[in-house]
């Protein structure tokens, strides 16, 4: 099964907080490099540029793959326009990677630059340990089809080709396979040890609670046309609420930062006057870590999440996880399912807990059917 897009997080729902962005290959020092406080003014600035300069006052090695972006039509010397105010370090590489359509991934004593499709190609093993499973006695292979499931893949038992587990133990395996996976993976099992140890579902990033409490916040502004720049820089910047604009999936829809739009206006929360903004142009804005992004609906809604589920209640009405997740399958209202139409969002039962692949709009629906 594969994924439409690379994980997003959901205004509502926490999904990566930025130590576990920062892959197992990565050190304990090049961590702390990360979390460093930086502001980044930058415009129209070449990529290289601006990785060379960050290389340089950070102290961090900063791999950029020269060959993958060439063969995907990238350049280097395109450039980037970012703002932003007091964001951990590795936001600001990330955030400069992404507006051209590449990926930062930590690489032991350095950080690698390079596209999507080269990421995904790239396989690595990481062994997890998992004790805290060994109540529930689930058989870790068992575990790991429910893996295979909920992540986005390629995996060798399902697809004939990527990434495979090896070297089981009874609460421990070895993964090869892309960061990409290996995110979702440290993901899963983070959420499934929450709830196994009491906490509940797993903590929402400090970062993106103080955001949503920002976006709160009342604002009066005045009703009438404005560049659409304008009036995100009023709502956002000048509340110092960090924001990253998807202008590549803007253009795909022929929409310009420099283009009029309609301001309703009044004394409203900042959320309220986004939304009022953006759905006429069918944009949506969305709390991804430490910024408010803004992108298409399409992106947004369709965007696939892994996330984890405490369903025993329910498990007492109707019998086994599975058959909760039957129930979950055939609300239409939850959208298309893997199982059935062999595309879409797919589960894997851990015990009395659920792990589900699905895009942000069905966990809207999921999360009211199970009231979590």
């Amino acid at each position: 099964m594969r994924t439409l897009f690379s994980t997003l997080s959901l205004i509502v729902i926490g999904v990566l907080l930025l130590p576990q962005s920062a892959s197992a290959q990565s050190t304990a020092n090049l961590n702390r490099k990360f979390a460093t406080k930086v502001t980044v003014e930058v415009e129209s600035e070449p990529i290289s540029d601006f990785f060379k300069r960050m290389s340089k006052e950070h102290k961090v090695v900063i791999d950029v793959d020269k060959e993958a972006p060439t063969k995907k039509g990238f350049s280097l010397d395109d450039p980037i326009s970012l703002s932003l105010k007091e964001v951990s370090l590795f936001t600001a590489l990330k955030l400069a990677a992404e507006s051209l359509d590449f990926v930062c991934i930590p690489q032991g004593k350095k950080v690698h630059v390079t596209t999507y499709t080269a990421m995904r190609e790239k396989l690595y093993e990481q062994q997890y340990s998992f004790p805290w499973l060994r109540p529930l006695n689930i058989d870790p292979r068992n575990l790991a089809e429910k893996i295979e499931y909920t992540t986005a893949g390629p995996w060798f038992q399902l697809d004939a080709e990527g990434g495979d587990f090896s070297t089981f133990a009874q609460t421990a395996f070895k993964v090869t396979q892309n960061w990409e996976n290996h995110q979702q993976i440290s993901q899963i099992l983070a959420g499934l040890q929450s709830i196994i140890s009491g906490r509940g579902q797993l903590k929402r990033n400090p970062n993106e609670v103080r955001i949503e409490k920002a976006l709160q916040t009342l604002v009066e502004i005045e009703a009438g046309e404005q560049p659409l720049e304008t009036v995100l820089s009023q709502l956002l910047t000048e509340n110092e609420i960090n924001s990253w604009v998807d202008t590549s999936e803007l253009r795909k829809e022929r929409i310009k930062l420099s283009d009029s739009v309609k301001i309703m206006g009044g004394k409203k929360r900042i959320v309220e006057h986004l939304a009022e903004l953006l759905s006429p142009l069918k944009l949506a804005a969305f709390i991804d870590g430490e910024v408010v992004k803004i992108s298409t609906q399409y992106v947004f809604e369709e965007s696939m999440v892994v996330r984890v589920y405490d369903v025993r209640k329910q498990i007492v009405k109707v019998g086994t996880a599975e058959a909760v997740a039957d129930i979950l399958i055939k609300n239409e209202d939850t959208g298309i399912w893997f199982p059935v139409d062999q595309v879409g969002g797919n589960y894997g039962d851990v015990g009395p807990l659920l792990v589900i692949l699905h895009t942000n709009r069905a966990h809207k629906i999921i999360s009211g059917m199970l009231k979590q």
